[in-house]
């Protein structure tokens, strides 16, 4: 008897910690300003499809900076930061938004993204926003290694990574902007 009970709490004890372990991988409420400086990594190119089908890749982004940014409609915090990403990308030319979905449905992330595109009609349809879905985390994981969201890296126009921004963010914040100029 005392050998079931002791097996028993040995499993409710490692559920909890696996439970635990996956909630701050994949999402933080963190309002820290994390930076990893990556001294000009090459970005990797992949091809991706945007939410209307068409076709691109990475590198078919020319001379802008580009916001590669990793987020979920699951994430709160993703959610609440968006509009402000639409916004900044809105109010610079010469920056441009591929926003990757790691929902584990599209349905989700179009259903998040159409709120999206209702409410800031202009922002989204500039021709400088991308939005698309990382359907078997080829992008996220494989190719870019993220290991929670929001995680947005910072591409610059020779396609070199020069920054990395983690978690929440005052995308509003001279700080970030400054983070945005190479």
């Amino acid at each position: 008897m005392k050998y079931k009970i002791i097996v028993i709490l040995v499993i409710l004890i490692s559920s909890v910690i696996i439970v635990n372990y996956d909630k701050n991988i994949f999402s933080t409420n963190d309002t820290r300003l994390e930076q990893v400086k990556f001294n000009k990594m090459d970005a990797v190119d992949f091809p991706f499809k945007d939410l209307s089908g068409d076709n691109f890749h990475l590198f078919d982004i020319k001379d802008k900076t580009i916001l590669l940014h990793f987020w979920a409609s699951w994430c709160g915090i993703c959610k609440v930061e968006f509009p402000a990403l639409l916004d900044l990308v809105h109010k610079d030319p010469n920056l441009v938004f591929l926003a990757v979905a790691t929902d584990d449905e599209i349905e989700d992330a179009v259903k998040f993204l159409s709120v999206m595109t209702r409410r800031h009609p202009d922002k989204v349809n500039n021709g400088r926003v991308y939005l698309t879905w990382d359907r078997d985390s080829e992008i996220s994981i494989k190719t870019y290694n993220v290991k929670r969201v929001p995680e947005t890296f910072v591409i610059n126009k020779d396609f070199k990574i020069f920054d990395k921004i983690i978690g929440n963010q005052d995308w509003y914040s001279k700080e970030i902007r400054d983070r945005l100029k190479e």
